[in-house]
């Protein structure tokens, strides 16, 4: 595995633990009064990188002392009660103290913010914090930072009542030029070892996540080579497919790179050991330590601009949410009838929408005017680029719908061949991190056409849209068998593979993470009734999308009789429109729910 140089070839390695712990409940959080209280949090802890080198008389590790640029930065919220919003921003603080300028240890500020209570008496909570030491390893003291994030709220009461709360914790470990060259490392490739884990006893609550990310930069890119989301369902992990980058499951987080032995696990078979221990009830119950091995990386030699020429991150993020039935931020079924806001302000500040990447200034209006379903609708303007997210929805076939009332004199902001308002379902959205669209329902004046791309970029399906009417838009994605329908005013436009993506790039993944809506320059277009609902929910028998199931879905259903491949109407979905999707109307009569 170690390699002895050539005149032309260096290879050093540089080492970085992280651990990773969700708890149930943590300490530090604040008490919150209600009826429904959830706490989720992670806990991780990371070292500084130390560097390997090698030549044919010496084999030495180097590691660099900690510095007061060796920062932890804070992230809280954005955190919601009941249609109350909460930024906090970034904070940041050193992780070692330098009496005299030596470093030492050093117990963590961290940050506590309670929220609330919103206008249903729903709390939404997030913490941090956390301290140094200097771990001694079997050969060495390494400098540390332990951390935790967590999150809690308390649901409020009534129909519409809801909180969400977020945390992060950013460890960034930097080197510079001078970190390689005291390594003898100048030219040529080393090694990266990065070790994460979870201890025994982590937990999560039932609407709980967390994420754990690590990170390799310099000038010229960013890889994510290990990516950990788990919620209480379901446990993903990732990793980008690069030559030499293993993984080796390991007995603590002192081992080092010389004592992983040649065993390897993938990616996958991370997946399911965690999958097997976490999920049955949520607790895991063995440590599992994973050493991240990439090798053959070019020595970096580009300042990155803030005088170092690469950059080690573990990162964690948690979230927790609960939510009344009926609310816009249950993940299912979600529905938004814009009714609830304030008419002629932002929807931003008073719903769980966000503006792209959380800019605030891609706001849409709350429009009193016009509505299918009074007295709101939602304005999509020239400057809007909304996002709903989700929590990855994962699983079963799900129903996206919504009404859009396209003006006469609706115009695109401009003739480029993207031109014009957009829909779109994502199944990767991350704010200020990945982006992937999973359906593209592009409206454009230049040549009166509604364009949906269909897994093929250069190939939309286009068809003539309706104006000054409010039409049904419906997209239907089963997760199981990775196959994506979109019907347009109740006709069927396409069908082709989810995961290949509205472009063809086959990036997809098997998830619903955001609905978004984008003006693009492009004049005002409305949007009301919008839901995402499982296929065979109470509301597939809502066949017209008006949130209830009345006398008009049932004339829908008469009048479509007969064989139907793949409509709406087959609420059965046995390919005949018959007696048992009237009785399916009749079983499921009255509101959605």
């Amino acid at each position: 595995m170690f390699r002895k140089p050539t005149e032309s070839t260096w290879r050093g390695r540089i080492a970085n633990s992280a651990i990773c712990r969700t708890l149930a409940v943590t300490a530090g959080l604040a008490a919150t009064a209600g009826p429904t209280l959830a706490d989720t949090s992670v806990s991780a802890s990371s070292a500084r990188p130390g560097v390997k080198r090698f030549d044919a008389d010496v084999e030495e590790w180097f590691y660099s002392s900690p510095t007061a640029g060796d920062i932890i930065t804070w992230i809280s919220g954005t955190n919601w009660a009941d249609r109350s919003r909460f930024l906090h921003g970034e904070r940041s603080e050193t992780k070692f103290n330098f009496p005299g300028g030596v470093p030492t240890a050093k117990t963590l500020a961290g940050f506590l913010d309670n929220d609330g209570p919103g206008i249903l008496g729903s709390t939404a909570s997030s913490a941090g914090g956390g301290f140094s030491e200097f771990v001694a390893s079997r050969l060495w003291a390494i400098p540390t930072c332990h951390w935790h994030t967590a999150v809690g709220g308390a649901l409020g009461n009534g129909q519409g009542a809801y909180w969400s709360a977020r945390a992060q914790g950013l460890d960034p470990y930097h080197l510079s030029a001078e970190d390689f060259e005291d390594a003898g490392i100048t030219e040529g490739i080393y090694d990266l070892f990065v070790v994460g884990g979870f201890d025994a006893g982590s937990e999560l609550s039932p609407n709980g996540r967390l994420d754990l990310d690590v990170w390799y930069d310099t000038a010229g890119e960013s890889i994510r080579l290990l990516r950990v989301v788990a919620d209480s369902d379901t446990v993903n992990v990732s990793a980008p497919e690069l030559p030499e980058l293993e993984f080796h499951l390991l007995d603590s987080l002192e081992e080092g790179p010389d004592a992983i032995g040649d065993s390897s696990v993938t990616a996958e078979e991370l997946k399911t050991i965690l999958e097997s221990d976490l999920l049955p009830d949520r607790t895991l119950d063995s440590p599992i330590y994973v050493g991240v091995n990439w090798g053959d990386i070019p020595v970096p030699t580009d300042d990155m601009g803030d005088g170092f020429v690469a950059r080690c991150r573990v990162e964690t993020g948690v979230r927790d949410r609960d939510a009344s039935v009926g609310n816009p931020f249950h993940h299912l079924p979600w529905m938004d009838d814009i009714d609830v806001y304030e008419g002629g302000q932002g929807v931003i500040n008073q719903s769980p929408w966000i503006g792209f990447d959380d800019d605030p200034a891609l706001d849409g209006i709350v429009n009193p005017m016009f509505a299918l379903s009074p007295p709101n609708s939602l304005d999509v303007q020239p400057f809007t680029g909304l996002v709903h997210p989700f929590l990855e929805v994962q699983g079963g076939t799900l129903v996206f719908r919504a009404h859009m009332l396209l003006p006469s004199d609706f115009q695109s902001g401009g003739n480029d061949p993207m031109a014009g308002t957009h829909l779109v379902i994502f199944d990767d959205y991350e704010s200020n991190g990945p982006v992937h669209a999973g359906a593209v329902l592009q409206f454009d004046s230049n040549d009166q056409k509604l364009k949906v791309y269909c897994g093929n970029q250069n190939q939309p399906a286009e068809f003539s849209y309706v104006e000054d009417q409010w039409v049904p838009i419906e997209i239907i994605v089963d997760l199981e068998q990775d196959h994506t329908q979109v019907f347009y005013n109740q006709m069927p436009i396409c069908e082709y593979t989810w995961t290949a993506g509205a472009m063809g790039d086959g990036l997809g993944k098997l998830q619903i993470a955001a609905v978004g809506l984008f003006g693009r320059g492009s004049s005002s277009v409305f949007y009301d009734e919008l839901m995402l609902i499982p296929a065979d929910g109470p509301c597939a028998a809502d066949v017209n999308g008006s949130e209830v199931v009345d006398i008009d879905d049932l004339f829908q259903v008469l009048s479509t009789w007969g064989t139907c491949d793949d409509c709406p109407e087959d609420i059965n979905d046995d390919g005949t429109v018959n007696i048992d999707d009237i009785f399916e109307v009749l079983a499921n009569w009255g509101p959605c729910e």
